[in-house]
This record gives C-alpha cells, sequence and structure tokens, in this order.
C-alpha cells in the first residue's frame, strides 16, 4: 500500500503549482547537500500504472464507481493536514486526493489549522492514515529530524506509533554514538535509506525554498549549519543582532 501511495504522486506536477514552481522533486527527507550526504537514497518516482499493479496484487479491485473495494471494504484512506499550517502546503491535499483517485483511492481530508489541535486531536492518538507536514533539519545535528520523527524512543510523543523498525534505530543509535564523521554520516546514510526506501515510513514530496525578505543592509546568515534556536539571525547595519 506504501509503494502504491509513493508511486501514485507527480511530483512534478506538485512542484509546478506549489510555491511558485520553485519547490524541487525530493527523493528523500535530507537533500543531498546537506552535511555533505550525496547522493545515497532512491526515492519514488511517478508511475500509476505500477500502483494500480500493486493495489490488485493486494486484492483492491475496481468497482463501478472507479474507487477500490476487498471483501465488501472500500478503500478510504484519512489525510490530516496540516503541520505548521493549511497555508503552508495549501494546495496539496486536494492534489494528491485527485492524484489517488485516479488510481482507485478515496482520500477524506481533515482540515486542522491549529498546531496543538492537530498533535493532541489526530497526530499523538494516530487518529489519521496520513499526515501532511512541512518541516526540515534545522540543527547543527544531522540525526535531529529522523531520530525525532522516526526512532522508537523519540521524545516526540506523537510520532512514536511511526518508528521505522529496530535496524532504523540501530543505524540512529549508532550515528549518535560516532565521534568520528565519517562514521556518523555513513550511519545517518543508511538510516534515511531505511525510512524512504525500505520502511517507506515516510513519502518525500518537495524540497522547498525559505523565501526572507529584509531591509537593506540586514545580513542573514540562514543554513543548516546554524542551531535552531539562533537560526535566521539577522545582524543589522548598527551591528546589533
Amino acid at each position: 500500500m506504501r509503494r502504491a501511495l509513493a508511486l501514485s504522486i507527480d511530483r512534478e506536477a506538485v512542484a509546478r503549482v506549489l510555491y511558485g514552481g520553485h519547490g524541487v522533486v525530493a527523493r528523500g527527507l535530507l537533500p543531498d547537500w546537506m552535511f555533505g550526504l550525496g547522493a545515497h537514497v532512491q526515492g519514488w518516482g511517478h508511475d500509476p500504472v505500477q500502483a494500480r499493479a500493486l493495489l490488485e496484487a493486494a486484492g483492491w479491485t475496481l468497482g463501478p464507481d472507479g474507487l477500490r473495494q476487498r471483501n465488501g471494504e472500500l478503500l478510504r484512506l484519512r489525510l490530516v493536514a496540516a503541520f505548521p499550517n493549511l497555508a503552508a502546503v495549501a494546495p496539496f491535499p486536494e492534489l494528491l486526493q485527485q492524484m489517488l483517485r485516479a488510481v482507485g483511492i478515496a482520500l477524506e481530508i481533515v482540515a486542522v489549522d491549529d498546531s496543538a489541535l492537530y498533535s493532541q486531536r489526530f497526530l499523538e492518538p494516530g487518529a489519521g492514515d496520513l499526515f501532511v507536514e512541512l518541516a526540515g533539519n534545522t540543527n547543527l545535528d544531522p540525526t535531529f529530524l529522523l531520530y525525532n520523527l522516526f526512532h522508537s524512543q523519540t521524545p516526540w510523543r506523537g510520532y512514536r506509533h511511526m518508528a521505522a523498525g529496530a535496524a532504523l534505530d540501530r543505524a540512529l543509535d549508532a550515528a549518535r554514538a560516532s565521534a568520528d564523521a565519517a562514521q556518523r554520516l555513513d550511519a545517518v546514510r543508511r538510516a534515511h535509506r531505511i525510512v524512504i526506501d525500505e520502511a517507506l515510513a515516510a513519502i518525500p514530496i518537495l524540497l522547498v525554498p525559505q523565501f526572507v525578505l529584509s531591509r537593506p543592509g540586514v545580513r542573514l546568515t540562514m543554513s543548516e549549519h546554524r542551531d535552531w534556536i539562533d537560526y535566521g539571525a539577522a545582524l543589522l547595519p548598527n551591528g546589533a543582532r
């Protein structure tokens, strides 16, 4: 089912519609340039024919209304959108609904524009099949995003039911324990491949830019090499921060 979902999404079309066409099709959650990771995940392309074949093989057959059923049950998924807010991802939920409909999957969209309600009412109890989020590894630690979203011992309670398995835990634990930079990044690459290519714990869609407007003379030093607490700190013309 997860492979079918991943293959149903036309990321090129989403990139044209969202963010004024500035979105870049994503293979993974961490871009190749970040921390010098390089190309290391395969990711998922757009292949609706293969998606339909996978659903058929799983016993989900098309009904007269173009939606799939198995043993009298309609293939309907609930999508909870979105974090940090709806404006950050709109109109992706509706685009996804159309793309899944094309392979026979019905998608119910639950729109939540309050991050606390999103977490408490839907994410923490797992009251959804899919969750749309705009997130990033805004931290010096290359394990930051992968650990907090997919490790079984994540301190972020709402993500504990998204754990990607023991192999992922071992890879991230090894990355955090290693004092050798090369070994640490190799373990991060291994963990990232597990999340994307093996467990499909997440389905990446786009890498999106962050647009920043500033007055003349204001210097911004935004990059993943700044800790998130100081992320986007500005230096004013008079030297003040």
